[in-house]
């Protein structure tokens, strides 16, 4: 079981959230304690925000800490099986040794996805408006949170016989999450799943790489950059935002220092070094140049009328094999940058990482518009909705040109040169006789 802790500074987004998900049915509350909203003249009286309000207002308005909303998700493994009765123990089990005995307290059990899990909203502040202390005279908000929750929650493993977190299983819970922006905790919450999804699955080798993919799952990452002792820009702070289908921003940035642990650049750089080897060897035993060719020469046996609709076909057969592409292209069309991630093999990488074959001189013959002067930014094949028509647009005119084909890949080099000098015999004229 994985304990996820948010120290946050108001308690409505927090409510907000959780009831937003329950309006919809992917969410109901299970449980609270230390909340005096039960009336005994209407005992039916369902907890309302009010009540919550209420009980938590008497400490808020005494204290001056910044963050006194603690918000916790407790993520047991897709195989648990649990019920409320359950959730309800493990959640109580779960404050009182983390040091939040006799606080106020709401559980949620969430199924918006397929595991299912529950959310903690508490407070770290005690009746007398102060921040509550553990044992050791530590504030609740430091480090030893984390520490202490991994504790408790292998405790709670064993005695709720649940799948350990360390197992290797535990990596398939992870899931991509459909982007959420109707609530910054909903927004929080997404980006924090496609990120944990995106560390413990894939293999990058840049931070570009990283970002590449994060724009996939309509998720923008603005860096903040400064110069090495060697001169190279090097990230030092990263910001999320959600984005539409057009790259356009439609959520406010959250800064990583804002949503804990493991979002940071030195984060994603840790992850780098990490897997820097491994990444070689899954590159090399992957299967992804080969989908990538089989798809490029079963298209060159169709006819197209236009390099767009060999783009819109190309990248419609990409996504049945699980493979996303990134083209970075000038103002006047060439691509110069390929960025792949194969689903399926677990990989995002620049598209020479798997040889020259698939590098972006390959891919500008093929699909490059350098008649176009307009810019049409970042090409995302594997999507071929909405931003496909968007950036081309139609726009495109001209014939696909018969000569650009399987060769420009690189394949049977040594087939089409012995092939090229055939030709060049048979064209030879021969000389007069004098």
């Amino acid at each position: 079981m994985i304990a996820k802790i948010n120290h946050i500074k108001f308690l409505g987004p927090v409510l907000k959230y959780n009831n937003d998900k329950v309006s919809e049915g992917e969410a109901e509350c299970i449980g609270s304690d230390n909340i005096r909203w039960y009336d005994f003249d209407n005992p039916d009286k369902s907890l309302t925000d009010d009540d919550i309000w209420a009980e938590f207002k008497g400490r808020l308005d005494k204290c001056k800490c910044e963050k006194p909303i603690v918000h916790i998700s407790l993520n047991p493994h897709l195989d648990d099986v649990l019920d409320d009765f359950d959730y309800r123990d493990i959640a109580e089990e779960y404050l009182e040794k983390m040091g939040y005995k006799g606080q106020p307290y709401v559980v949620y059990r969430h199924n918006d996805i397929a595991r299912e899990h529950i959310h903690i909203v508490t407070t770290s502040i005690g009746e007398d408006g102060k921040e509550l202390t553990i044992e050791n005279g530590k504030r609740q908000i430091t480090s030893f949170d984390k520490r202490r929750s991994e504790s408790v929650t292998r405790e709670l493993e064993q005695k709720y016989k649940l799948i350990p977190a360390d197992s290797s299983r535990v990596k398939a819970k992870m899931e991509k999450t459909p982007i959420n922006i109707k609530s910054e905790i909903s927004l929080l919450e997404t980006i924090k799943n496609n990120v944990q999804y995106c560390l413990h699955n894939y293999m990058f080798s840049s931070i570009n790489e990283y970002v590449a993919y994060m724009n996939l799952q309509r998720i923008d990452c603005k860096l903040t950059t400064k110069k090495n002792k060697d001169g190279k820009d090097v990230a030092t702070g990263i910001a999320y935002t959600a984005i539409d289908e057009n790259g356009t921003q439609i959520s406010k940035a959250i800064p990583a220092s804002e949503m804990g642990k493991d979002y940071a650049p030195k984060d994603i750089y840790k992850h780098i070094r990490k897997n820097q080897d491994a990444l070689k060897v899954r590159i090399k035993k992957s299967t992804t140049k080969d989908r990538i060719y089989n798809i490029l020469e079963r298209s060159h046996k169709s006819v197209f009328t236009s390099r767009a609709s060999h783009f819109k076909h190309f990248t419609e057969q990409l996504k049945k094999e699980g493979i996303d592409i990134l083209f970075r292209t000038n103002e006047q069309g060439r691509i110069y940058g390929v960025t792949i991630v194969d689903d399926k093999e677990k990989i995002i990488a620049n598209g020479s990482k798997f040889g020259r074959e698939l590098s972006a001189n390959i891919f500008n013959d093929i699909f490059g518009n350098e008649s176009n002067s307009s810019s049409f930014g970042d090409i995302v094949l594997g999507d071929a909705g909405k931003l496909f028509e968007n950036i081309l647009g139609g726009g495109y005119q001209d014939f696909y040109p018969d000569e650009i084909g399987i060769n420009q890949l690189g394949i049977g080099k040594q087939e089409e040169a012995e092939g090229a000098k055939i030709e060049k015999k048979k064209k030879r004229k021969k000389r007069p006789k004098l």
